[in-house]
C-alpha cells in the first residue's frame, strides 16, 4: 500500500493524527522518528512501514 493511502485511511479514522511520509535517507529516518516521539506520549504507538531494509534501519535506530 503506498505511504499515502495509508495516510488517508489514517486520516479519516483519527483526523487530528499527525502523520509524517519519511522516502529518504537514514539521517532523515533518525531525524523524523525523533520529532515523532517527542510529537506523542509515552504510550502512543508509532507505525513504520515500508520495506524491511526500511523497518530494520529504523529497529537499529530505536535499538541505539
Amino acid at each position: 500500500m503506498p505511504p499515502e493511502e495509508l495516510e488517508k485511511i489514517v486520516k479519516r479514522i483519527k483526523p487530528a493524527q499527525v502523520f509524517e511520509i519519511c522516502k529518504t535517507s537514514k539521517k532523515v529516518l533518525r531525524k523524523t522518528m525523533l520529532r515523532a516521539s517527542r510529537l506523542t506520549l509515552h504510550d502512543t504507538i508509532i507505525c513504520i512501514t515500508g520495506s524491511l531494509y526500511l523497518v530494520g534501519e529504523a529497529r537499529s535506530i530505536i535499538k541505539s
